[in-house]
């Protein structure tokens, strides 16, 4: 009766969180539309090149398919590059004058009264507009002494500060690159920064100029740099006038976190999206990968500037990237977060129940054995589970419910699927391989039932635009390998479906470390553990251990014949493995060898549950990856113990023989 009890309350979970999981899945399909942003510098770069105005090569790029453009603050030092303002120390006004004899009239009145400062940086300008815009950004953001030296044109800005703070310095947006823009009929991505940024005063002027922005014509919010603008001390001055002018907030993939985004993100409820800028390398096609591949629904194009071709390759790369989109059935529009549908309280409740019960059910799966006891698993794992949702924030809870689900559900798949159902009696030819696939096929569908539920825990807009990093992923990894091992131990040795009490497991467990080791064990383990090691280095892409050359080619080879590629560590090793320990344990073996080759062919469905719980990519996506996965597997798999099986027969063959 309890292990029909914790099998409904497991089954119930399941279901509410694969209904989260439908319902996000249904939001991306119905929200196919992807801003196409370029870079303004870019832009600016591409015009050169092409002998065209600015104004002239965005409306080509518009018309190739940019929907938007990225605009940061006006720096000193590009005011400085177009000409339109002179930056000099006293210094060096002094030295030309003593070699020259020459200096701007405005200029030499201020040294004929000594009023020329050596240290001082002077700004010069004919733009009204300009000079005021630097005067309020250099008195907010650099707290050094300022004065406007001359009302009237050339007008004249002394600071006194370091000339590479006052180069660097950021002056708020551009009119003259808003109004391209709307003229253009290109929506704006907002690029503002935080350096400098060390007053609620200096947050708010950075900030207000994009967010003060048409809400037609403001797309997103990418902050520039590796911080949130107002991070660490004024994030809540960021959020409130995000909240106020609704405005997504842009998580950018692959490159790292950006400090603050993903406080940023929780503070405005979520309204995050997930943002793909290319390496200058990048192909087309990974590009287009990021879009229907991951929930990327910002796609910032940088272009090719250090390509002699720039002119021709900078267009023809844009092009390539919207033209296949619209051939996949992409349209453009406005970045928006995925609209995930929000979960009932007690559905979410039912899912954490779920996972609690899960853990139980392992419990009485491994033991064999229905005990009283048994009843404490689940019942500790939901208080501590309502415990973390009352104290942690919503999507901090629903983490940790997804961790444990990732270790609990593997486990619980390998050991009720594979070592609890072991053949009567041993098996042979056609009875063997049936088994065997029968069993993989079981495992695949009761993981791939978990990690719906897995996804489903994590439907919601912090976890779909990236705002929330994977936490346990040498965890999750890790922890079901070992207890699988220690199942797969207790089941092989025994060679039966006992059951087994706790006494029983200490009894077992004190005998079994008390036996002496042969030195081929020895030899194993060595083996093992740099496996193992090497596993989890590469796992969650943080080691040093890079993918050779042969294994990115493959990849990508399998990328292009398969549409969604499998992960090598379950087709190429978790599976195959797996099928040869199947189907040797079918045939009756019992011995080290079926045991580590079951050990480590679990990689493969704890790889797999580990899938589910890369919150950015899409649920289609992930289902494919699976399932390409198992049966490129089951068929190297089968090559591999057909030519296991053939050498066998030799060796029994000669040793007949001999």
């Amino acid at each position: 009766m309890m292990k029909k009890i914790l099998l409904v309350l497991t089954i119930a979970g399941l279901a509410a969180s694969g209904l989260a999981a439908a319902g996000s899945g249904g939001a991306e399909t119905r929200n196919r539309r992807v801003e196409v942003a370029v870079d303004f510098a870019d832009v600016q770069a591409l015009a050169r090149d092409s002998g065209v105005t600015v104004r002239e090569q965005l409306t080509e790029l518009r018309d190739l398919g940019a929907t938007a453009v990225g605009l940061r603050e006006g720096a000193v030092s590009r005011y400085r590059l177009e000409g339109r303002l002179t930056v000099a120390t006293g210094g060096e006004m002094l030295n030309a004058w003593r070699q020259t004899g020459l200096l701007h009239p405005r200029l030499q009145s201020l040294l004929e009264l000594g009023r020329l400062s050596p240290e001082a940086v002077y700004l010069l300008t004919d733009e009204r507009e300009l000079v005021f815009r630097l005067q309020e950004a250099a008195q907010v953001k650099l707290g050094s002494p300022i004065r406007l030296l001359f009302n009237s044109p050339p007008y004249v800005l002394e600071i006194m500060a370091d000339v590479n703070r006052v180069l660097a310095l950021r002056a708020g947006l551009d009119r003259r690159d808003v109004q391209t823009a709307r003229e253009v009929g290109l929506r704006v991505v907002a690029r503002p920064d935080n350096p400098f940024l060390k007053s609620d005063a200096s947050v708010r002027r950075t900030l207000e100029p994009f967010l003060t922005l048409p809400r037609e014509q403001l797309s997103a919010v990418v902050f520039d740099g590796p911080e949130a603008t107002g991070f660490p001390d004024f994030l809540e001055t960021a959020a409130a006038m995000l909240n106020e002018a609704q405005v997504p907030v842009g998580v950018v993939e692959i490159v790292g976190p950006q400090a603050g985004v993903s406080a940023l993100a929780a503070k405005t409820g979520g309204r995050a999206l997930l943002v793909h800028s290319n390496a200058p390398t990048a192909t087309s096609q990974s590009m287009v990968n990021a879009v229907t591949e991951r929930r990327v629904r910002l796609l910032y194009l940088r272009l090719p500037l250090q390509d002699p071709e720039l002119p021709a390759s900078g267009p023809a790369l844009l092009a390539e990237v919207t033209t296949e989109l619209e051939r996949l059935g992409w349209g453009s529009g406005r970045a928006e977060p995925l609209p995930h549908p929000r979960q009932h309280p007690a559905l979410l409740f039912l899912s954490f129940l779920g996972v609690a019960a899960a853990a139980g059910l392992l419990g009485v799966e491994i033991m064999r054995k229905e005990e009283t006891w048994l009843w404490a698993v689940p019942a500790a794992a939901i208080v501590a589970q309502l415990a973390a949702w009352l104290v942690l924030p919503d999507h901090l809870a629903r983490q940790l419910s997804s961790v444990a689900a990732a270790i609990i559900l593997p486990v619980l798949a390998v050991v009720g699927q594979q070592l609890n159902r072991l053949p009567v009696r041993p098996l042979s030819g056609r009875a063997s391989a049936g088994w065997t696939i029968a069993t993989m096929l079981r495992t695949f569908l009761v993981i791939a039932a978990g990690g719906i539920a897995v996804f489903g825990l994590t439907a919601i807009p912090l976890f779909s635009a990236g705002a929330v990093a994977f936490r346990g992923v040498k965890l999750v990894h890790t922890v079901p390998l070992l207890l699988i091992a220690l199942v797969v131990v207790m089941r092989l040795h025994e060679r039966g479906s006992r059951e087994w009490t706790v006494p029983d497991l200490i009894v077992f467990w004190r005998r079994m470390l008390g036996r002496p080791v042969l030195v081929v064990y020895l030899f194993l383990f060595a083996a093992l553990a740099a496996l193992i090691f090497v596993y989890v280095a590469r796992t969650g892409h943080t080691a040093g251990v890079a993918a050779a050359d042969a294994e990115l080619r493959l990849r990508a080879l399998l990328g292009d014949v398969l549409l969604v590629r499998p992960r090598l560590k379950e087709f190429l090793f978790g599976y195959p493995l797996a099928v040869l320990g199947l189907a040797l344990l079918a045939r009756g073996r019992r011995d080290a060898c079926t045991v580590v080759l079951l050990s480590l062919g679990a990689i493969a469905p704890v790889s797999m549950t580990n899938t589910f719980m890369h919150f950015t990519a899409s649920l289609p996506v992930i289902l494919l990856r699976s399932f390409n996965g198992l049966w490129l597997g089951i068929l190297l798999g089968a090559l591999l113990t057909a030519s296991v099986f053939l050498l066998l027969r030799d060796a029994g063959k000669r040793g007949r023989a001999a």
